[in-house]
């Protein structure tokens, strides 16, 4: 009995292993499936939809080739002290890793002016509007594109403002994406019908371009 109790008495106590968002020195120190990035425990990602709602995916530096999500302390910022070294506060993207030659961005995404990696509008694809890195928005063609609440002012410099579902930016001036023959009854979806292109988004010199458009409510 002695030999038992001096067995039991030299057991020690294993300490949790750290769950999303605790400080971590090595993989083995986070819960699995989560990796030890940038200092805390984090979940991996291929792209920003891989990640919870309003969470962005970060690509490490190399020579790691994965990427990380972001946590939720990190989406917003207002000082560079708010963020943990590497981590840099960008705005609108929270504490986000600077980019460069070196360090790339995720596919899909590109180094902007300001060192931040940025999502390539129609780059992507999506399903929902949380699929695409914020501000942008999933348009009907699943791509992630910049949403224009305030119309031409929120678009980028050659964008122009179009109402397809949801306003956003998109290419100018050619605009008619889904082009149809108004001379045939089943050229658009059902729900939809041949509208002619307005002003200064028509493809063609000679003729009139259509497209597939949702009625508007009370048509």
């Amino acid at each position: 009995m002695l030999g038992l109790l001096t067995l039991v008495s030299g057991c020690t106590a294993v300490a949790p292993l750290s769950v999303i968002g605790d400080q971590c020195d090595k993989a083995s120190d986070c819960e699995a499936p989560l990796i030890c990035a940038l200092g805390r425990c984090r979940r991996e990602c291929e792209a920003t939809r891989d990640c919870a709602l309003g969470l962005r995916c970060i690509q490490l530096p190399p020579p790691e080739t994965a990427g990380v999500c972001q946590l939720p302390d990190e989406t917003a910022c207002d000082a560079p002290s708010d963020c943990q070294e590497p981590l840099v506060c960008a705005e609108p993207g929270g504490c986000l890793l600077p980019c460069d030659g070196s360090n790339p961005c995720i596919a899909g995404e590109s180094c902007g002016a300001g060192g931040i990696c940025e999502t390539v509008p129609g780059s992507t694809l999506c399903v929902y509007d949380s699929d695409c890195a914020y501000p942008l928005i999933c348009d009907r063609d699943q791509s992630c594109v910049i949403e224009c609440t305030r119309g031409a002012t929120d678009c980028a410099v050659g964008l122009v403002c179009v109402q397809d579902g949801a306003a956003v930016c998109e290419d100018g001036p050619c605009m008619c994406r889904i082009p149809c023959d108004p001379a045939d009854p089943a050229a658009c979806p059902a729900g939809t019908e041949c509208t002619p292109c307005g002003e200064g988004l028509d493809c063609s010199e000679s003729e009139t371009d259509h497209y597939c458009e949702r009625p508007a409510a009370g048509g």
